[in-house]
This record gives structure tokens, sequence and C-alpha cells, in this order.
């Protein structure tokens, strides 16, 4: 079960902006191996194999983070 209150959102940490395009996103299903999968303990982290991550990119300044985070 994913927990999702353990995920953040920020502001851009340049711009201070909350303005962003997402540029990547996957499950650890998608881009964890089957050796990975049983290697890390999702549990402890609070999340699942169908939860999503992001990476995004601010649309005032460029940078790009991973966002929202543990």
């Amino acid at each position: 079960m994913a927990v999702n209150s353990v995920f953040v959102d920020i502001d851009c940490p340049v711009f201070s902006g909350s303005r962003f395009k997402t540029i990547w996103q996957a499950t650890p299903r998608e881009y964890l191996s089957d050796f990975k999968e049983s290697y890390y303990d999702l549990d402890a982290l609070g999340i699942n194999l169908n939860t999503k991550f992001y990476i995004k990119k601010c649309k005032n300044c460029s940078l790009v983070l991973v966002n929202s985070r543990l």
C-alpha cells in the first residue's frame, strides 16, 4: 500500500515558484530489475511497485529536480 504522505512537494529552490513540467515519470515496477525489486525494502519507504516518481523542470528557470520527494 502506498503511503502518499511520505512525499513532499517543494517549490523550485532557485526561483521559488511552483510551476513545473513533468519530463519523466515511472514506477519502481518500470525501472527496477527483478533483483533490485527483491533487494530494496519498498514497504519500509512507504511505497510500492506502483508508486509514481517524477522528474520535473521548473517552467521559470528550467531547473530539473525530483519532485515530490521522500
